[in-house]
Formats: structure tokens, C-alpha cells, sequence
């Protein structure tokens, strides 16, 4: 799951010239799908299908709603933040173990 948000946050500033809330929905949606396609197959993923989708869109929701507007808007704006790669790793941890709970696996 991490290796799907590092790949999507190095293309951002592929993702054209939309509101900055759009193009983040956009990185949302991307990894959602992105995660839903890899499934249970990862080893932080859980391994019934029916949850795969449900904890996939929370880990993205959870993950973003954890990054600084002015990350984001960094990131938006230079195609890159320092402060995300930075904390990437801890944000993704968070996120993930809020959305086990929620999505009870």
C-alpha cells in the first residue's frame, strides 16, 4: 500500500490543471483502485474480497484527511513536498490501522 501512495504522489503534477480538491480526489481514487486491483494479494490488505474495496477507499480517505493543507498545496504546486515523503510512512501506518478497525479485520 505504501508503494501505491509513493507512485501516485511522484506523478501529481501529471494530473493537470484542476482544482487543487479535484486533483487530490483524483490521487484518491487512483489509489483506491489501485489498492482494490492488488486486493487481498498484499500482505496489509485484508483477505476477505468484500473488504478489500471498503478498507482500500477508507486507507486513502484516512491517509489524506492526515496531510496539511500546506503539504498538499506544496505538493500540488511543485510536484513534490518534502514534509509527505517525509511522513509518509507514519501517515500510511495511522491510516491503515484506523481503517482494520473500521472495516473489522
Amino acid at each position: 500500500m505504501r508503494y501505491i501512495a509513493a507512485v501516485l504522489i511522484s506523478v501529481v503534477s501529471f494530473s493537470g490543471n484542476a482544482v487543487a480538491d479535484e486533483r487530490i480526489d483524483s490521487l484518491k481514487k487512483m489509489f483506491t483502485k489501485m489498492c482494490t486491483e492488488v486486493g487481498a494479494n498484499a500482505p496489509d490488505a485484508p483477505k476477505n474480497p468484500k473488504q478489500v474495496a471498503p478498507y482500500c477507499q477508507c486507507t486513502a480517505e484516512s491517509y489524506w484527511e492526515s496531510v496539511p493543507k500546506t503539504e498538499r498545496d506544496e505538493l500540488l504546486s511543485t510536484g513534490q513536498s518534502a514534509g509527505i515523503q517525509a511522513k509518509m510512512e507514519s501517515r500510511m501506518s495511522s491510516a491503515q490501522a484506523k481503517c482494520k478497525k473500521t472495516v473489522g479485520f
